[in-house]
């Protein structure tokens, strides 16, 4: 009998399509109340709140929120700056190094970037906070980013952390 009642009762299978019909079906009902209850008298006015706060949200949800990926992407170049003086054969290092490798590749499935400057040249027109000291080891005039304190993050090619680097120069 159980088993009867249950293959009996009705499944639904909401597609994503229907669930935002059904919500912004009650977000329209839930402003047309509000905006009877101020009193506003005129259809074309009840048109242009709701549309105005259609926008708004939209507009609002369109921007997704990164602060969890810069704060990760912020701890990932610590942890390799640590690593890059530590010795390989130091037991767990290359567990480690692995594991940042993972988590840049993730990264990278989802759209996001962390441009690697370490050890690369220092040009004037790159979109970085640099603070500069000087190497006399270096080559007469050259500039190479030797320390990264944020790094250069992009979403879908877009920049949306610039980077703050340390440039050691012989000028």
């Amino acid at each position: 009998m159980i088993e009867t009642i249950l293959s009996e009762t009705p499944v639904f299978d909401l597609s994503i399509t229907t669930i935002c019909l059904i919500t912004l079906s009650v977000v329209v009902l839930v402003l047309l109340f509000l905006l009877v209850r101020t009193k506003i008298k005129t259809r074309a006015e009840v048109l242009n709140k709701i549309s105005e706060h259609l926008e708004n949200r939209s507009s609002e949800s369109a921007i997704p929120d990164h602060s969890l990926v810069l704060k990760v992407a912020d701890e990932i170049i610590r942890i390799e700056a640590n690593l890059s003086k530590m010795d390989p054969s130091v037991k767990g290092f290359k567990q480690i190094s692995k594991a940042v490798e993972r988590i840049r590749t993730n990264f990278e499935a989802y759209g996001y970037e962390i441009v690697d400057m370490l050890g690369k040249p220092y040009d004037d027109g790159m979109k970085v906070v640099a603070n500069f000291v000087a190497d006399e080891s270096l080559t007469q005039g050259a500039q190479i980013i030797t320390s990264i304190s944020k790094p250069q993050i992009n979403y879908n090619g877009v920049m949306i952390q610039s980077a703050q680097v340390t440039v050691s120069q012989n000028i």
